[in-house]
């Protein structure tokens, strides 16, 4: 190889390690926006949001609204509904921002307490074909830990069942809410905030 060529070869290593601080600079913002969005966490309306179990954390202490009793039918759960949201949608929304997470109990006040679900505000197209942008949850307190999430998806997985239905309940349920961003109880009416 010629000493030009060996000259040049030098040259353009050191161009390139150069460029390469700067393009990662360029970069590195967004890989990292990327990955803390696909660990959950995150604020509401800033765009993709996939809830974990840490942000179920202490939904206890959210805002609560009850959603009044139901008896045992043998088709749905007895006990008292009460629903938990992590953060109230600003004045005159037309639709929850992502990130928001709503958790109901069912009959905390019983002996024997009814499951606990929840919902969490995606975005679209998350569950496009039924209640847009919304992920559905069965979620179990763990005394001295986080909340574990015992299912979650666009539907419960077979053998699970809410309202004496298996699988899919969330999504056909929910379609009554349709005009209130698919959240059907009226205590959670957009036009309440």
């Amino acid at each position: 190889m010629s000493t030009f060529a060996l000259h040049l070869s030098s040259v353009r290593r050191r161009r390139s390690s150069r460029a390469l601080p700067a393009a990662r600079a360029a970069w590195a913002p967004a890989l990292a926006a990327l990955l803390l969005g696909a660990c959950g966490g995150g604020d509401p309306g800033t765009g993709s949001f996939i809830p974990q179990p840490r942000d179920f954390d202490q939904f206890k202490t959210w805002p609560a609204f009850d959603l009044g009793a139901d008896q045992d039918d043998g088709v749905t759960v007895a006990g008292t509904r009460r629903a938990y949201l992590n953060h109230v949608p600003p004045h005159g929304s037309t639709e929850f921002p992502v990130g928001t997470i709503i958790v109901k109990t069912i009959g905390e006040e019983t002996a024997a307490p009814g499951q606990t679900f929840a919902m969490a505000k995606r975005d679209a197209p998350f569950n496009v074909r039924g209640a847009v942008g919304w992920e559905w949850f069965e979620v179990e307190e763990v005394p001295d830990s986080l909340p574990k999430l015992n299912w979650r998806g666009i539907t419960p997985p077979m053998g699970e069942t809410y309202g004496g239905i298996d699988g899919g309940a969330c999504n056909t349920c929910h379609a009554l809410g349709s005009a209130n961003d698919f959240v059907p109880s009226v205590e959670l009416s957009l036009t309440q905030f």
